[in-house]
């Protein structure tokens, strides 16, 4: 344990640092006065961690207007402070952590007496390197080595989460199906280690929900793109065609969404690529066939997504070859990623670009639907298989956490 003196305060004015004052002699004086000062109460502050991982960095403490003073993630200082009524400061915790009863302390130090302060710090499990998926009506994750395969949810009866997208590290947004057969969906949110659950929006049809980069917003679609603002819950439907536009995926700065469109008269989806705004869409992607499940790098410079080439009319279900192909942002140098007799849809980026995870479903036993792994950046890769099952709900849209 730490202990800090009085006079190791500079802005802390105490009057004085010992007990008592020297009698000061006037040339003429009558009389000699002593004056006594109270001695200091000791305040105690402690840190402790109390989630399933510490705060990446220290903090900071400050008492009343004294200079900050440093503290560890669990640690216990000792400050000698005058009587009186002081405030406890605890700053520096990490944005995905919180102080469990606040930051702020209003204490009372009796002079001579002793306080105690203890500041509690829950920082969850974070998303970024773990993989998320559905599979029969719950959620999971996974790292991207197969191991540490956990359950997030644990829903019974008629109700199923599908489609989880991670968002600020520690969040995850799902849909909800509460009735087998309605297209009425509900968007929640909850944190890494399945707690915290919280509805954020409902409406019909909705699908795909992907959260913008600073975590303010949710794309979706119900037959056009909306984005909803989390803050105020409005929302603005950003496209009004008769084609049918789905998937939509950020760029990594935010300004920019591509998504798939299905025009009826071609019967045929392309990708394409809007403004935030909904202005400026214009396509991307025209080949012959489908193309589908887009997902932008974390670089901005390239967009993953699946495409059967060829093989039509449009079915909504990822069923006849498809394959996973990367394209640069303004669509020029296109190339497969994934080669195989598997269907291979829903790319999902690591966060350092050079890995797409996806599900991958083989033809000749339609009950299967693994998720596998593939280095992006090699031609010609082999991709290795990290969930297997006999489930088709596995799935690992927009997945990887970040």
């Amino acid at each position: 344990m730490r202990l800090l003196s009085p006079c190791a305060i500079p802005l802390l004015a105490l009057g004085a640092c010992s007990g008592t004052e020297e009698p000061t002699t006037d040339p003429t004086p009558t009389t000699t006065t002593t004056t006594t000062v109270a001695s200091p109460g000791t305040l105690t502050v402690t840190t402790a961690s109390v989630g399933p991982v510490d705060d990446p960095d220290g903090y900071e403490l400050v008492v009343n207007d004294m200079a900050p003073v440093s503290i560890g993630v669990s640690e216990a200082l000792r400050i000698e402070l005058p009587g009186g009524t002081h405030q406890v400061s605890l700053r520096g915790v990490d944005p995905v952590c919180r102080a469990t009863d606040g930051v702020k302390r209003q204490v009372r130090l009796d002079a001579g007496g002793q306080q105690d302060v203890r500041f509690e710090v829950f920082c969850p499990e974070q998303l970024e390197d773990h993989l998320l998926f559905h599979a029969g009506g719950d959620l999971f994750s996974v790292r991207p080595d197969g191991t540490e395969r956990r359950l997030l949810t644990s829903f019974l009866g008629d109700v199923e989460a599908h489609q989880p997208t991670p968002s600020d590290g520690v969040t995850i947004f799902y849909l909800q199906l509460d009735e087998v057969g309605s297209t009425r969906h509900s968007l929640w949110r909850m944190e890494l280690d399945g707690s915290n659950h919280e509805l954020v929006h409902v409406a019909d049809g909705l699908s795909a929900p992907a959260v913008s980069p600073d975590g303010s917003r949710v794309a979706y679609s119900d037959r056009d793109i909306h984005v909803l603002a989390l803050a105020t819950g409005k929302v603005t439907q950003l496209t009004d065609t008769p084609a049918l536009e789905d998937d939509p995926s950020w760029s990594p700065d935010g300004t920019r969404i591509a998504f798939m469109r299905l025009d009826f008269g071609k019967a045929a989806s392309r990708i394409w690529v809007m403004d935030a705004d909904g202005s400026n869409a214009a396509e991307l992607t025209d080949h012959p066939g489908n193309e589908i499940s887009p997902a932008w790098s974390p670089d901005g410079t390239q967009i993953a997504y699946a495409s059967d080439r060829g093989r039509v009319p449009f079915d909504l279900d990822p069923i006849g070859d498809f394959e996973l192909h990367i394209v640069n942002a303004d669509g020029t140098a296109d190339r497969f990623v994934t080669n195989n007799t598997h269907d291979d849809v829903f790319p999902a980026w690591s966060a350092d670009g050079t890995t797409l995870a996806y599900t991958t479903l083989d033809p000749e036993t339609t009950n299967t639907a693994d998720i596998a792994i593939i280095d992006a950046s090699t031609p010609g890769a082999s991709p290795d298989v990290i969930v297997e099952t006999s489930d088709q709900e596995f799935t690992t849209t927009n997945s990887w956490g970040r």
